[in-house]
């Protein structure tokens, strides 16, 4: 009986279920406690009790599905307290915002300081709530929930590896300036992400009905693809090709659609990738996030290029996309690594858009990845053989 329970609360579809529970009750919590500090024992007027019951169930709805966008629906007992607490802070202070914004159309005239209270609350009482549920789950796991949980494998901030395979370790000084600034990215990248999908809505739907007017087949393009050390997870593009192009069969060529083509000239295929930077899967830069079949054919040395997020864009993109060798783009990635600086990251911005508008090197298609492909195994098999 106790495993067949332990095997319920263990399945995803459970957890799923129980952080969705958890939100719900937490969010009603936090309204209940919102009201009783903004008002106290006193009388509520009686329009801004009307506006608040109309508004409540959208601000559910939106909050909800705005920690379903941050991740924290799917990995939240992966993850350390502080990043867990920065995306719950982003997740409410967007679905808060987009609530006072949407109050007039439910006739709902709400003060300033419900909203900025209720914010600051549902932070503070979703985190715990969150927190306590990690630890009850850590203690029937047999875990020590007294350690202190850090992020984990953020090697690059001591040491990284350069193109010849040396470890070099950053200095002190160099180490704190890098943590700092992947703390930064870190708010910034969700933040970001989060708004852009906001506002780039439009756009998307625009797009979305382009696509699926112009050829049949899905609207979007979802493949797997190698993230941070080395693990897999899909990204989601607008689909450029047609339906039943497969990126494995290199006896057929790619064949894209009118709008395919003008959608990857110009990147606009991967407005949904905002989707992945939102939920920590990717940043804003860093090395672009390739299929599996090239994490399987490097070397320990090459590999190091997943340390780090993987990127919308990096340095390999804004250097020439794909007119440079696989080797070059890992070189570049490397010393993306080695730089890890907001300077570096300005520049990098600068130099894609340079890049987009020149038009250069835009399609990586089967072509190209059977190429890149076969010269990592051939350069493989020459390390292997030597």
């Amino acid at each position: 009986m106790m495993k067949k329970a332990k095997d319920f609360f263990e399945k995803e579809s459970t957890k799923l279920v129980l952080f969705i529970v958890l939100d719900i009750i937490s969010i009603a919590i936090s309204t209940l406690a919102t009201l009783w500090i903004a008002y106290g024992m006193g009388k509520m007027p009686e329009e801004i009790a009307k506006g608040i019951f109309k508004v409540a169930p959208i601000l559910l709805i939106l909050t909800v599905g705005a920690y379903g966008v941050m991740g924290l629906h799917t990995t939240m007992w992966e993850h350390a307290s502080a990043p867990e607490f920065i995306n719950i802070a982003i997740a409410n202070i967007t679905a808060t915002y987009i609530a006072f914004t949407l109050q007039g159309i439910v006739d709902a005239k709400i003060p300033n300081k419900f909203f900025l209270i209720h914010c600051a609350v549902m932070t503070i009482i979703v985190g715990a709530t969150r927190h306590l549920y990690r630890t009850w789950r850590r203690v029937i796991n047999g875990v020590d929930y007294s350690r202190s949980r850090k992020l984990k494998d953020e090697s690059y901030i001591k040491s990284y590896y350069n193109i010849k395979g040396e470890l070099k370790n950053r200095k002190l000084s160099k180490q704190i300036r890098v943590k700092i600034f992947a703390v930064i990215k870190y708010v910034f990248d969700r933040t970001m992400a989060t708004l852009g999908l906001i506002i780039a809505s439009p756009i998307m739907v625009v797009i979305a009905i382009i696509v699926k007017l112009e050829s049949k087949g899905p609207i979007f393009f979802k493949q797997e693809r190698t993230g941070k050390n080395g693990n897999n997870f899909y990204i989601y593009k607008f689909r450029t090709m047609v339906a039943d192009n497969d990126v494995h069969n290199f006896d057929v060529e790619d064949q894209y659609t009118r709008i395919g083509n003008f959608l990857r000239k110009t990147s606009l295929d991967e407005i949904p990738q905002l989707f992945a930077i939102a939920s920590g899967k990717m940043s804003f830069i860093g090395p672009r996030p390739w299929i599996p079949d090239y994490y399987a054919n490097m070397d320990k040395i090459q590999r190091q290029r997943y340390i780090v997020r993987p990127g919308l864009t990096g340095l390999a993109q804004a250097m020439g996309r794909n007119n440079l060798t696989i080797f070059k783009k890992i070189e570049y990635d490397l010393i993306y690594i080695k730089n890890y600086s907001l300077a570096q990251d300005l520049l990098i911005i600068l130099w894609t858009i340079k890049t987009i508008l020149s038009k250069k090197g835009a399609e990586a298609g089967k072509t190209t990845i059977r190429a890149e492909l076969n010269a990592l195994k051939r350069k493989k098999a020459e390390n292997e053989g030597a």
